[in-house]
């Protein structure tokens, strides 16, 4: 939309924007086969983790992601997240989407479920996982941020504007 690229944040060669609720996607900019990462970084970890998440637990995802860059060798967490950190810059919100989509583009995906299961019910199980482990200020894994991104995700395009029962939007 002409608003999103009148924004003084929209650079050129920009693959997603995450703008007003509404995710737009820059099919031109996105190499083949990096979709799915540059999806999860807009809808996953900018609108839907904004829905579901409040400033603490996203600062203990942006800690998680700096904790794995400080590893050695080529595990793709370590890899992603300096990667991660390099792009989003001081930013928690950019680091974790940007870790998200690394993880993505590195082989990461999300867990395929059984058709059998719901979209939501698929959702609450991955959120109950995920937040049970923030609350407990446990690691989680890279698959986990994946999956909780692929859910936020979900939420945000099936219920656009709604939060998880007791985590207020912010």
């Amino acid at each position: 939309p002409p608003d999103v690229l009148n924004d003084p944040t929209y650079r050129a060669g920009t693959r997603g924007v995450a703008y007003e609720g509404k995710v737009y996607l820059v099919a031109n900019n996105i190499p083949q086969g990096r979709e799915l990462g540059v999806f999860l970084h807009e809808a996953g970890a900018h609108i839907g983790f904004d829905n579901v998440l409040k400033p603490s637990d996203r600062q203990f995802l942006a800690d998680q992601v700096r904790k794995w860059a400080k590893g050695k060798g080529d595990a793709v967490e370590t890899v992603a997240a300096k990667a991660a950190l390099e792009k989003g810059g001081k930013s928690n919100d950019e680091i974790i989407a940007y870790m998200t989509e690394e993880l993505v583009n590195r082989g990461v995906k999300p867990t395929s479920f059984r058709p059998a299961n719901t979209w939501l019910r698929r959702v609450v199980e991955a959120f109950k996982k995920v937040m049970t482990k923030l609350g407990l200020r446990q690691d989680i894994t890279p698959q986990e941020l994946v999956d909780f991104a692929n859910g936020a995700a979900h939420i945000a395009i099936k219920a656009p504007g709604k939060t998880v029962e007791g985590a207020p939007r912010f």
